[in-house]
């Protein structure tokens, strides 16, 4: 799949995974999918000339290792069938795209999250928010706060139980559930693309 050609297809969705309550109030998959996949891609991972879906379905020893060690209660419903890409260069596989959902102050959010080889928060993008203020300032200031950050750095900003004291007002509102749903989707990828997650870790980088 090649930048130029998928451009321009609309054919292309993401299902990404989502809260019970909120998508199920809906009725609708509009909130779970990816809207412009491949836009969302190569601006997450510019560096991208190719990417690839990887579809998978989640049964019961992934739904008990997520579950296990996520530091939080996980709806038996938001896992199921679904499907992350894989951003790659020259052939090489350099991060993962996962899309989720989480009820957020304000409402439902929609968030695109870019992970690296390592499933450490390489950038995001708020597909759907509903606040104040400017969506684009939003993102510059949490990114600064989570990029980079793995699974272990991101259960201690859980426990904490506080969103750091510099962020402004709104940022702080949608910390929490951002956090969560950073955490969310590195322990459901891990637990899901094992065999992808082993192979892209272990490439080789340049």
């Amino acid at each position: 799949m090649k930048k130029g050609r998928w451009y321009r297809s609309a054919g292309l969705t993401l299902a990404g995974l989502i809260s019970v309550p909120a998508c199920a109030a809906a009725q609708t998959t509009a909130f779970c999918a990816l809207r412009d996949p491949v836009i969302q891609i190569y601006e997450l991972f510019p560096e991208a000339d190719s990417y690839r879906s990887l579809v998978r379905t989640i049964g019961k020893d992934e739904r008990r290792r997520v579950v296990d060690e996520l530091p939080f209660g996980l709806h038996f419903n938001e896992l199921g069938s679904h499907t992350v890409y894989q951003a790659i260069a020259d052939s090489d596989p350099i991060g993962l795209i996962h899309a989720r959902s989480e009820v957020g102050p304000w409402g439902l959010m929609e968030v695109v999250w870019a992970l690296d080889r390592d499933l450490r928060v390489r950038g995001f993008r708020f597909q759907r928010l509903r606040g104040i203020g400017s969506r684009d300032a939003l993102e510059r200031e949490l990114a600064g706060v989570l990029e980079g950050l793995d699974q272990r750095a991101l259960e201690g900003l859980v426990r904490t139980d506080a969103p750091p004291r510099t962020l402004t007002p709104e940022a702080a509102e949608v910390f929490d559930p951002l956090v969560r749903s950073a955490l969310k989707a590195i322990v459901v990828t891990r637990a899901a693309w094992a065999p992808e997650v082993s192979a892209m870790s272990g490439s080789v980088r340049g």
